[in-house]
């Protein structure tokens, strides 16, 4: 039975590619179709998920002519999709993403080595398709506890660790320690490639930590921040207290300080507070940082030219004075800019930002 979790960021890497590339390439108010199926590398197995995509393509069907669309050129793709489901047997992968749409023959899938539970939606956005917001949500800062027989890599949220990757355990006890860091690092790579991971703390086995440090390349030194040596018992207690000390002694500011950190910012023009203001610096590459409030869902209205998003009924975008078009809900809008202008975003429950910043604020990269 597949586990209902979000794919983590090893996989996650993979598809954000393929997601900018359908945003690019598929026009706006056309439908894509984004599945996420267990297979189980066995032709017998998969007849579930063949039969899943079957169901739910019946009922896509429906949608699609309510909308006064043909489906008959997707439905072209929702065979190539059971034939790669029938033919990936025995690959060793335990899922499919798949991204189609009836726009100039869009096919895109992708192998997971993770399960998780069946999943089709469709969408006329790009930006609701539903890994979109799980970009949002990849770790600032990661610890990996590293000793000869086992690794776990962890985030860090609310003063403790959340282990967000399965634990790197050698195939063969007697495998040579550097040997093993090797895989530890291939395994954790996609962590130290992403642009989201600022900094990497390595807790436990003195020894290990200087093989698997070794092993990485000069780039991906660079975010290694600090080491800390710890007893192979060391507890989960003593280990949540060096993160925490790790987390206090560099700095590292958490997502109610990114708050109080904004509004000293603001006298130098270097945060903003409101819809109004943080549309305006997204939209002109200028946000660096985006915090919300998870309150944060209003209507709005977007340029049908330069894409400013607005929350106030104008007659015109006040940027190019092209017409607007009313949305149902600006939040999606923002995270796709955000990916665009690669800025960060960060969730947070905070009383002042929900209430005087309307529930956004964006720190800034230049006045």
């Amino acid at each position: 039975m597949a586990v209902s979790k979000n794919i983590p960021l090893i996989e996650k890497d993979r598809l954000l590619l393929a997601l900018r590339r359908l945003n690019m390439i598929i026009p706006n108010r056309l439908p894509i179709i984004s599945m996420y199926l267990t297979i189980n590398g066995s032709g017998g197995k998969n007849i579930e998920a063949i039969e899943f995509v079957d169901s739910e393509w019946e009922k896509l069907k429906t949608e699609l002519t309510k909308l006064n669309i043909n489906p008959e050129p997707m439905a072209e793709e929702i065979v190539r999709v059971k034939e790669f489901i029938e033919f990936s047997s025995g690959d060793g992968a335990k899922g499919l993403a798949v991204y189609i749409s009836g726009y100039r023959d869009i096919f895109l899938t992708y192998p997971i080595d993770y399960s998780f539970t069946n999943k089709i939606s469709m969408d006329l956005d790009f930006d609701r398709a539903p890994l979109i917001q799980l970009f949002a949500e990849q770790p600032k800062e990661i610890f990996i506890t590293l000793y000869p027989g086992r690794s776990r890599l962890y985030s860090y949220s609310d003063s403790k660790l959340v282990e967000i990757e399965p634990p790197v355990i050698p195939e063969d006890p007697k495998q040579d320690l550097k040997e093993y860091m090797r895989v530890v690092k291939d395994a954790y790579w996609p962590y130290f490639r992403s642009s989201d991971v600022k900094s990497v703390f390595l807790l436990g086995h003195t020894e290990s930590m200087h093989l698997f440090k070794g092993v990485l390349a000069k780039t991906a030194v660079q975010k290694v921040k600090d080491m800390v040596g710890l007893p192979l018992r060391a507890t989960m207690a003593r280990i949540n207290k060096e993160s925490r000390r790790l987390i206090s002694e560099h700095n590292v500011l958490q997502p109610q300080q990114k708050v109080e950190h904004a509004k000293s910012l603001v006298l130098r023009h270097m945060a903003v507070f409101g819809p109004t203001a943080v549309f305006r610096s997204l939209r002109e590459g200028r946000a660096r940082e985006i915090l919300v409030d998870p309150s944060f869902h209003p209507k709005g209205y977007v340029c049908e030219r330069c894409k400013l998003l607005e929350i106030r009924k104008l007659d015109a975008c006040s940027l190019c004075f092209n017409n607007l078009t009313p949305i149902a809900k600006v939040k999606p809008y923002v995270l796709k800019l955000a990916m665009e202008y690669e800025a960060l975003v960060d969730k947070v429950a905070n009383q002042y930002l929900r209430t005087e910043g309307k529930g956004i604020a964006s720190i800034l990269r230049f006045a």
